[in-house]
């Protein structure tokens, strides 16, 4: 098993940890313009998404490449197997465990605007529904858990 380049390796660790702290930033901000119901801030921030998710995800192949050629698995494993050989230089596993907890950070924050996006679109098919006349979907749950259908619709007007 080769050495790994540890230069290279707090080069690509450090990267990581720009680039999920501006993803994590990103999907604040993201989250803040759902709830307000800024479509242009949503717009805006669409694009600058994509390239921030799109800079981490190289900053990654770059960290599982340079594992790879120093002989550990391209994973998870091989990076906490890298590091027990590294276990002299705590500042390494200090790293990994920042882009580790950032990692979860963008997931639960990313997860979060997920279910916003959700609750926005049952919320205006919900209205579309209701103007059409059509049923509405699941508003509320019985006793026994069950969602319940609001049977009751009418056509709140015509054109």
């Amino acid at each position: 098993m080769a050495a790994i380049d540890r230069k290279r390796l707090a080069d690509t660790l450090k990267m990581g940890r720009i680039c999920a702290q501006r993803v994590l930033s990103l999907l604040e901000q993201e989250r803040q313009a759902l709830a307000a119901r800024d479509s242009q801030a949503i717009e805006t921030l669409i694009p600058l998404k994509i390239q921030a998710f799109e800079r981490w995800e190289q900053t990654e192949q770059q960290r599982l490449t340079l594992l790879h050629e120093a002989g550990f698995t391209p994973d998870n494993a091989g990076m906490e197997k890298c590091l027990d050989e590294l276990v002299a230089i705590p500042q390494f596993r200090s790293a990994w465990q920042k882009l580790l907890d950032l990692t979860v950070s963008c997931r639960r924050e990313n997860e979060n605007n997920g279910t916003i996006i959700e609750i926005n679109r049952r919320q205006t098919n919900e209205a579309l529904a209701i103007l059409s006349g059509q049923p509405v979907r699941p508003t509320g749950y019985a006793a026994s858990g069950n969602a319940q259908r609001n049977q009751d619709h009418r056509l709140l007007g015509e054109a």
